[in-house]
């Protein structure tokens, strides 16, 4: 602290400034209040006396303070409450077991990372295709894999397909990676382009349905070699539920009616799928058709009733649902 004024002797109010330059340093100013200093006046008039007048000299006075910011606190930031023996020895065993329990969550996802790349591994290498490949068994086995890869549709978070999130993950990877491995990036879908489009449709169909079965009933392998065209008929085995009404058959909510026949109930879908491989082995268009009214026919026992549901339903292209028109 550095102190300057010139009559020590008086007691002067200080004005404390901030420097602007420096947020630690402070400048104060003072100056001599006394009466005779303020008004004016003689020492003379002030005391009533006839002595000689004395002019009083304004005193300043300068505080200069540099303050230092606070000592760092070494070790723990926060303090633990005040606690006896028995207490502070369940606090670390606690302690310890938090961190084991983090511990072994870290081992298992890093397991399940280890899974997760061997299943891709083995799916790279079960469908990786090249032009040597080009034979019709190798075709049809394209084919077969994208049945059983979306047998289920695209799963879903655990508590609506009944499996282990791990489980899901891994599940959804593989068909992303069956899609990447066998598919055009561009594959033509139908009037639609796109793996994501694809994919888009098996989530809906996932998530509009309580219950999703896809299977192939029979395949033949048509066209050059080089290029084959793979048709396989199968079947959609749907269950439906509220969300499938709300979002495929909006212009029958109010129609409690129907709509009781309707959820809980399994339709089941024929549908005819095409596979177009170019010549590099990969399929370069999947156009594919589910017989929607024959379904709703016989699911609903009236063509009436089917006329009425299908009318304003949202579906596209004989496939694509949730897409209004």
């Amino acid at each position: 602290m550095e102190w300057s004024a010139r009559s020590p002797s008086r007691f002067l109010p200080l004005s404390i400034l901030l420097n602007p330059e420096d947020g630690n340093a402070v400048t104060a100013f003072g100056s001599d209040t006394s009466p005779c200093a303020s008004s004016g006046h003689t020492s003379e008039d002030a005391s009533g006396s006839g002595s000689d007048t004395r002019a009083v000299e304004a005193t300043t006075a300068v505080l200069v303070v540099t303050t230092k910011p606070p000592p760092k606190r070494r070790g723990r930031k926060a303090h633990l409450p005040k606690m006896n023996n028995s207490e502070r020895g369940k606090y670390y065993r606690n302690k310890r077991k938090r961190y084991g329990d983090e511990l072994m969550s870290s081992v298992a996802a890093v397991r399940e990372e280890i899974v997760r790349l061997h299943a891709m591994k083995a799916i790279c290498n079960d469908l990786s295709i090249s032009t040597h490949m080009s034979l019709p068994g190798s075709f049809g086995r394209i084919v077969r894999e994208f049945f059983v890869q979306f047998r289920h549709g695209v799963q879903l978070s655990p508590a609506r397909r009944n499996m282990a999130l791990p489980d899901v993950e891994i599940s959804t990877c593989q068909q992303e990676l069956y899609m990447n491995a066998t598919m055009a990036r561009d594959v033509d879908f139908g009037e639609f382009q796109g793996i994501d489009t694809i994919m888009d449709q098996w989530q809906r169909y996932s998530q509009y349905h309580s219950l999703l079965v896809f299977e192939m009933l029979d395949m033949h392998i048509t066209g050059p070699k080089s290029a084959p065209i793979v048709s396989a008929n199968g079947r959609l085995r749907a269950r439906y539920s509220r969300k499938t009404i709300e979002n495929v058959f909006p212009h029958v909510v109010g129609n409690e009616p129907l709509i009781q026949r309707l959820i809980g109930k399994e339709i089941v879908y024929p549908c005819s799928n095409q596979f177009f491989f170019s010549e590099d082995g990969r399929i370069q268009r999947y156009n594919t058709e589910a017989d929607f009214v024959f379904a709703m026919v016989q699911a609903l026992g009236s063509t009436e009733d089917a006329a009425l549901l299908l009318g304003q339903a949202l579906i596209q292209k004989q496939h694509m649902i949730g897409v209004g028109h």
